[in-house]
């Protein structure tokens, strides 16, 4: 039986073998002409324009070919990345759907990644004077409630509107699934005129399903700081710079140890200790390994989509990040984290008076 998708495809090759692009492009180019080789003239021709650098063309291309072939598995990688890049949000949900159609992808997988692309699609909408862009955030917060860069925003575009009480609801339900520090944040921005006791009893409840989580227990620690009740943040941190150390539990132990009037020496040895210690939790793209500073739809490193979780590195290191962010709810002031240990000294923290908000 004739073969000519097969038969071109071969003396394609051969000519890439043989360093004659050329040639081989003229050869793609011919099998347009058969609906049976159209589709491998479209990949080859597809594959030289990624090679050359005009993903203008590649994406036109990429397009055309999951058209003929929506089930073919590397042209929807191809197509997926191609979208991406170009912040297709619209078209990277179709594709995101071809691969769960054909199950290459998780029905969980698949959620997720479609939240991802409504809450990002949402952004750029927002971004550019769009307020359809609010819809899209609330879809993706429904749809992926963990998804915790949606629920901050979600949050903070119902409280904009008033609309308090779901805006606590979205960032409580997010907390309970998953405890984050932005989470923190954006509860503490709920109520910024409030009183250090009310905030006090506003997050007893934010943390009431979760009271042995290590971000609720650092989280009311700082919380105590910033009302200078340095004996009750020592209770709520308990031993979990010592059960499960990390940069930031050291240095809130720094603070406290500082602010409760202990020894100089005692708070430069926890200060010592964080420079050591784990990051903790960070942004980690599954796939490459990348850390990012904050969340993204696409990992900057290796492009993949939704790969992104809060999560500890496979091997930690133990180099001290260069901000204060380890400590949210503070009041950095340009505050740099390294002059701290440095300097060996807590000072810098304590006069922060870890305001929040």
């Amino acid at each position: 039986m004739s073969r000519p998708e097969l038969t071109g495809l071969l003396a394609a090759q051969s000519a890439e073998r043989m360093g004659n692009k050329d040639k081989a492009q003229d050869v793609y180019k011919k099998l347009l002409g058969d609906d049976r080789t159209r589709f491998v003239g479209i990949v080859g021709i597809l594959k030289h324009r990624l090679e050359v650098g005009d993903t203008k063309t590649a994406l036109q291309l990429a397009k055309k070919a999951f058209e003929l072939k929506p089930g073919h598995e590397e042209t929807q990688i191809i197509l997926l990345r191609l979208q991406t890049s170009e912040a297709d949000w619209e078209g990277v949900r179709n594709t995101w759907k071809a691969r769960f159609d054909r199950k290459r992808i998780s029905k969980q997988e698949y959620v997720h990644g479609t939240a991802v692309t409504l809450f990002a699609e949402g952004k750029k909408l927002l971004k550019e004077g769009n307020q359809e862009g609010s819809l899209k955030v609330f879809e993706a917060n429904k749809l992926a409630p963990s998804l915790v860069p949606a629920a901050v925003l979600a949050a903070q575009l119902k409280n904009g509107d008033g609309d308090h009480r779901n805006a606590n609801r979205i960032l409580t339900k997010t907390w309970n699934l998953e405890p984050h520090p932005d989470l923190a944040q954006a509860y503490t921005e709920l109520e910024p005129d409030e009183t250090d006791q009310h905030r006090h009893e506003r997050f007893k409840k934010l943390i009431a399903k979760t009271l042995m989580h290590p971000e609720s227990r650092m989280t009311m620690a700082e919380l105590a700081i910033s009302r200078g009740d340095f004996g009750v943040a020592s209770h709520e941190l308990e031993n979990i710079h010592q059960d499960d150390p990390t940069v930031r539990t050291f240095l809130i132990m720094a603070a406290i140890e500082k602010g409760k009037g202990s020894p100089d020496q005692n708070v430069k040895s926890l200060l010592s200790n964080a420079l050591t210690a784990p990051r903790g939790n960070q942004w980690i793209c599954n796939t490459c390994q990348q850390i990012h500073k904050e969340w993204q739809p696409v990992c900057i490193s290796c492009q993949a989509f939704d790969t992104l979780t809060w999560r500890r590195e496979e091997e930690e290191t133990t180099s001290l990040p260069s901000s204060i962010k380890l400590l949210p709810l503070i009041n950095e002031e340009d505050f740099e984290s390294e002059t701290l240990i440095e300097d060996n000294s807590a000072d810098e923290i304590i006069n922060l008076g870890y305001k929040l908000g």
